[in-house]
C-alpha cells in the first residue's frame, strides 16, 4: 500500500474526518446530557440529576478520552508556562487533536479510498474505543500511583465540598472548587485539619477563609493568650478565647487559681469541675456554687465514691449521681441509698437490664 498517497490530505478526507469527530462529540457528550435531563424530568427530582448523568455516562465510558501521554509529559517536565493554564481547560483541545490525528483522519482516509462507509464507521468506533479506553486507563493508573504525591505543602490543594486533598500533579477531569491548600504528609497530600497548625503562619496559609477558628485553637494548643487578641469575628468573642486558654492551663497545671481569671460563666464552671476531677479533690467543688452539685457527681464518678453523692443538695442530681455510679460499678447496693422509692426502683431496673 502506498501510505503516502493513502494519508495525503484532501478536502474529502478532511470533511469525512470532521463529520466523524462531530458525530463522536454528539454521542459522547450531548446525547448523555440530553438523556440525563430527560430522566431527571421523569424523576421530578433535581437531586437525581447527578446520579442520572452518572448512570448514562456508564454507557459511554469508552467514548470519553483524555491525552494522558501529553499530560504526563507536562507533569514530569513541570513546564511552568503550560501548567499555569489549568489542565482541565487544555484537555478538550488535546482530546480533539489526538483523536483527530490517531483515529478520525486515518479512518476517513480509509473510507475515502475504499468507499466502504459502513465498515469505516465500525472501524472508527472500534479504534476510537481502543484509543480512548487506553488513555483513560493510563490516566487512572497514573493518578493512583503519582496523582496524590507531593514534596511540599505547595504541591497540594483542597477540594472543599468533599473535604479531600489532591495533588497538583494529578490529571483532573474538572476544575478545582477551592483554593485553600492542604498539607503534604509523608509525600502524600492530606486534607489539612487544625491539628496540622503549629504557628500563626500556618493559620494564615492553611485557613485563610476562617482564621479566627484557627487562632482560637492555636491559642489553646500553645496556651498563648496573645493569639486571642487576633480574633475579629463576633462568632468568637475574645473573652471566650481567654476563658478557654485559662481552662486549658488549669487542666494542664492542675491549678485552680487559673479558674478565678475566667469571666465566661459556662467556662468557669467547667474549669472548677475539670480541676476537681484531675486533682481528685472534691473540696474544689465548693469554690463555685453555681455548679457545686454537678461537680460532686463528676468527682464521685471519678473516685467511685458514693459518699460524695450524699453532699449533693438538689434531689434530681443526687438521684442521678447514685444511679450513674451504680451503673458504672454494677453495684445494686448504691441504689439502696436513694430515698425515693420510684427512683430507687428505676436504678435497680437499669442494672438488671444492663446485666
Amino acid at each position: 500500500m502506498d501510505w503516502k498517497r493513502f494519508l495525503e490530505p484532501n478536502k474529502k478526507k478532511i470533511l469525512i474526518s470532521i463529520l466523524l469527530f462531530i458525530g463522536t462529540i454528539v454521542l459522547s457528550f450531548l446525547v448523555p446530557y440530553a438523556l440525563s435531563l430527560l430522566i431527571n424530568h421523569i424523576l421530578i427530582n433535581p437531586g437525581k440529576l447527578e446520579m442520572a448523568s452518572g448512570l448514562i455516562i456508564l454507557f459511554y465510558p469508552l467514548l470519553i478520552s483524555f491525552p494522558v501521554y501529553v499530560a504526563l509529559t507536562m507533569s514530569i517536565l513541570r513546564l511552568k508556562v503550560l501548567l499555569n493554564t489549568p489542565l482541565y481547560l487544555v484537555l478538550p483541545i488535546l482530546v480533539m487533536a489526538i483523536n483527530f490525528a490517531l483515529v478520525a483522519y486515518p479512518v476517513a482516509c480509509y473510507m475515502s479510498e475504499n468507499k466502504r462507509w459502513a465498515k469505516g464507521i465500525v472501524i472508527y468506533l472500534i479504534a476510537f474505543t481502543i484509543v480512548s479506553s487506553g488513555m483513560g486507563l493510563a490516566i487512572y493508573a497514573y493518578n493512583e500511583t503519582y496523582g496524590n504525591s507531593c514534596d511540599s505543602d505547595s504541591d497540594c490543594g483542597l477540594v472543599c465540598h468533599t473535604s479531600s486533598a489532591f495533588s497538583y500533579r494529578s490529571i483532573s477531569y474538572s476544575g478545582r472548587d477551592c483554593v485553600q491548600p492542604a498539607v503534604c504528609k509523608k509525600n502524600r497530600c492530606t486534607y489539612s485539619t487544625l491539628g496540622d497548625v503549629k504557628s500563626v503562619g500556618d493559620c494564615e496559609r492553611l485557613w485563610p477563609g476562617d482564621p479566627d477558628t484557627c487562632y482560637r485553637d492555636l491559642a489553646i494548643k500553645l496556651d498563648n493568650l496573645s493569639l486571642c487578641d487576633k480574633l475579629t469575628s463576633e462568632l468568637y468573642p475574645k473573652s471566650e478565647c481567654y476563658s478557654q486558654v485559662y481552662t486549658s492551663l488549669a487542666y494542664k497545671l492542675k491549678d485552680v487559681n487559673m479558674c478565678y481569671k475566667i469571666t465566661e460563666i459556662g467556662f468557669k464552671g467547667d474549669c472548677y469541675i475539670g480541676v476537681a476531677k484531675r486533682t481528685k479533690n472534691s473540696s474544689i467543688c465548693e469554690l463555685y456554687k453555681a455548679t457545686v452539685d454537678y461537680c460532686y457527681e463528676e468527682v464521685a464518678l471519678e473516685l467511685n465514691d458514693s459518699n460524695l453523692c450524699d453532699k449533693i443538695e438538689n434531689k434530681g442530681y443526687k438521684v442521678q449521681c447514685y444511679t450513674n455510679l451504680a451503673r458504672k460499678l454494677k453495684n445494686v447496693s448504691v441504689c439502696d441509698k436513694i430515698s425515693d422509692t420510684n427512683s430507687r426502683y428505676n436504678c435497680i431496673r437499669y442494672l438488671r437490664v444492663e446485666r
